[in-house]
């Protein structure tokens, strides 16, 4: 955003010369943040399978309903823990919500090629570089159709409310689900 006043102006209510100022904002950039990919597919089924046959459900599952929920669920999360392997990845706050590990992955395959490329520009470099460049558009597509489909039959749900539905609509326009407005009002917690 840029204001421009000539000297030659007045403005304001004290009838002062302008002052001749250019102000720079730059946007809020949120931190990039951490997520976790649960590898099903190399998952130890047997170790899990051994592991829930001899956990000690009378001990674990002890006092009123909440009690129940809470320790069952804790027990099964340690257990996917021990079991399941994950990968941590990293998100960076503007990607596009169908930008995931896959794309990450091809996107810093191509950005290598390229970095090879630019180093020794090469025959064979040229060709890893446009090789990761058609890698990367057919997993940016495969993505993005996956990511609308998922969104398409989320949507096509007997039981979707009128908040789901905004709340899908402004993830496919781009914005975050956290965004939100502050209230101008101070809240006070009792």
């Amino acid at each position: 955003m840029s204001r421009h006043l000539s000297p030659s102006k007045r403005c304001g209510i004290l009838r002062s010369p302008g002052v001749l100022s250019t102000i720079h904002v730059v946007g809020l950039r949120d931190v990039p943040k951490k997520r976790t990919n649960w590898l099903w597919g190399k998952t130890n089924w047997e170790g899990l399978q051994d592991a829930l046959r001899h956990t000690p459900w009378n001990s674990i599952l002890t006092g009123d309903m909440d009690t129940h929920v809470g320790s069952f669920t804790s027990t099964i999360h340690s257990l996917q823990r021990m079991y399941v392997p994950t990968h941590t990845f990293t998100v960076k706050p503007l990607n596009r919500p169908w930008f995931g590990y896959d794309c990450r992955v091809a996107a810093d395959e191509k950005s290598r090629a390229w970095r090879w490329f630019r180093r020794q520009t090469t025959h064979n470099n040229k060709q890893r570089h446009k090789e990761a460049c058609v890698n990367m558009q057919r997993v940016q597509r495969v993505a993005q159709q996956r990511w609308q489909d998922e969104l398409k039959f989320k949507l096509s749900g007997r039981s979707v409310g009128s908040n789901s539905w905004w709340t899908a609509l402004k993830e496919q326009q781009g914005f975050a689900p956290d965004d939100h407005i502050l209230p101008l009002i101070k809240l006070t917690v009792q």
